[in-house]
Parts: structure tokens; C-alpha cells; sequence
């Protein structure tokens, strides 16, 4: 990202990407939820809070070793570890009980969630045997001609079994240019024991953000999201080029927001309003049925 700021805390719509992704395990209690945090990981803390559990990863060794900091919080459970990306801001509760519905009907030992993407550069990509079975996730820079045609990628979202994962994590190797055990090397090794699942999300149009490019073009999927649900509800959103509302942001039936307006922070808006054009409200509240504009100053030459 070339920032200061820990990636899963840019924000999107007014809120850190990371929030978005504890949306979708919402469905979790919450002391069932662990974040593995290392790089500025107090800052990740400080800004989350909740009653979840932080594990600190204090050598940033690979995806594989973080995972393996859970093992002295979960190497005496049994049932299903779900394990998501905390970039992933498009993720949903949908796709999370996709993948567990898969892996538990399944009865696998590790299950990975795909995408199908317009754009497959730099992603790893997921081939599969002649019977649609997993066969090997490929890194661009190690694939043939024929594999970089394949539009099937990893989304780094998994379902493990317990405690077996912590097993196989443990056979990891480093052998690759970072030095780095990476979780994506589990699953030949799982799959020589046991059965590895393939399931596709084919609707996730972004896998994770890396770049200040991905992080826009999440930021645009989102705010269709936000946008479809307000008209849904009621809200009249006369030019959804010109009007940018952030994602807390509440609005009352038959209001009216007016182009080139923006609306951030926490602001509570009532029913039946008029708001715009040419206005900035933040952290506001708008009774019901009032009528707010702005104007553009005339200047002479």
C-alpha cells in the first residue's frame, strides 16, 4: 500500500476494510473469532477492540505461520476452523456459510474457496484433475502458458479440520524466495491424506486488496452495495455519480439526497428530507422533513 498505516485499517466508506470482514463472521460469537495480528498489531487492536481474541504473530514468517499461532489456543478442538483474509472487504456471510456447507457435507480435511475472475494476473491459480477434484494451487510466477489461461483463482479463504491442520502445518518448509512457510503448501500435503475441497464463489469480483487501485475499485463495489440497499429501503438517490454516503450512515424513507453530496461519518438522517445539492454533513443529525442545500458562489472575471 506505501502507506504508514496497517493495510485492513485503510478506510472504506468511512471504516477501516477490516470491519467489513468481521461483518460477514458476525454470525459468530465473538470469543469464537481470533485475529492474528503482527506488523503495528496494537494499532489493529486499538481500532477493533470487541471481545475478540488477538494473537500476535511477532515474526511476520508467512500465511502458514500465522495460522500455526493458533495451535496452543485450538490443538484441542475438534470440529471446523474457517480462515479468512483480513483485506477482503467484499467478503460476505454467504460466502463464509458457502464454504463450511461444502466442507462439512464433504467431510474434508481442508476445503478452499475460488473465484472466477475477469483478470487472473497475479493470483494463484487453482487446477483441478479431469474429475473436477483439487490438484495443486499455482503462482503466476510458476506457471506454464496453459495454466495462466485458467480463470479459477485461490480467494485465501479456507476451512480446515481440527485439530488435523496444525499437524500438516508443522511439515511446512520455507523453501521458496520470501523464506516464507506459506499456507497455500498445506494442501498437497493434505491431500495425500485425506480429501481436499473445491467450492466457487463465482459473484466475488476482487479478491483482496494489495494497491491503492484495488483498494478503489472495493471501495466502488461497496458503495453500489450501500446505494442498492438505501433505494431499497425508500431513500431517492437522484445522481449516484455526484453523491457519496458513508456505510454507517442512516437515512429515513421518501428522503431525497440531491447530487453533489456528501454525507460521512455517523450522521442520523431523518424521513422525508431533502438534502442537497451542494452540501457536506458529518457526524449530523437531520430531523425529519428538513430541507437542506447549498450554493455555488458566483465569482466575476
Amino acid at each position: 500500500m506505501k502507506s504508514d498505516l496497517p493495510k485492513v485499517l485503510h478506510p472504506i466508506l468511512g471504516r477501516p476494510m477490516i470491519f467489513y470482514v468481521l461483518d460477514a463472521l458476525s454470525f459468530l460469537p465473538p470469543e469464537k473469532v481470533f485475529l492474528v495480528i503482527g506488523h503495528k498489531g496494537e494499532l489493529v487492536k486499538e481500532k477493533v477492540q470487541g471481545n475478540f481474541n488477538f494473537v500476535y504473530q511477532n515474526e511476520q514468517l508467512g500465511t502458514g505461520h500465522a495460522l500455526a499461532q493458533l495451535e496452543p489456543f485450538l490443538s484441542r478442538e475438534s470440529g471446523t476452523l474457517v480462515v479468512v483474509p483480513g483485506d477482503m472487504p467484499l467478503l460476505e456471510k454467504k460466502h463464509i456459510e458457502q464454504v463450511l456447507a461444502f466442507h462439512e457435507k464433504g467431510e474434508y480435511l481442508a476445503t478452499i474457496l475460488t473465484a472466477l475472475v475477469e483478470d487472473p494476473s497475479t493470483l494463484g491459480r487453482v487446477l483441478r484433475e479431469k474429475d473436477g477434484s483439487f490438484k495443486v494451487i499455482v503462482e503466476e510466477a510458476d506457471a506454464s502458458e496453459e495454466d495462466l489461461k485458467i480463470r479459477e483463482v485461490c480467494t485465501s479463504v479456507y476451512a480446515f479440520r481440527l485439530p488435523e491442520i496444525f499437524g500438516f502445518l508443522k511439515m511446512l518448509k520455507p523453501e521458496n524466495r520470501q523464506g516464507e512457510y506459506y499456507l497455500t503448501d498445506v494442501f498437497p500435503l493434505m491431500k495425500k491424506s485425506g480429501k481436499v475441497g473445491v467450492v466457487t464463489a463465482e459473484d466475488i469480483p476482487i479478491i483482496g486488496v494489495n494497491d491503492r487501485e484495488q483498494l478503489y475499485s472495493s471501495q466502488e463495489a461497496l458503495r453500489s452495495r450501500l446505494f442498492s440497499r438505501l433505494m431499497k429501503e425508500g431513500v431517492t438517490l437522484e445522481d449516484t455519480r455526484t453523491i457519496f454516503i458513508d456505510w454507517n450512515v442512516q437515512i429515513g424513507r421518501d428522503t431525497v439526497i440531491k447530487p453533489f453530496t456528501l454525507i460521512e461519518g455517523n450522521t442520523v438522517i431523518g424521513q422525508s428530507c431533502v438534502l442537497g445539492p451542494f452540501i457536506w454533513l458529518k457526524d449530523e443529525i437531520v430531523e425529519d422533513y428538513s430541507q437542506i442545500w447549498g450554493k455555488i458562489e458566483r465569482r466575476s472575471k
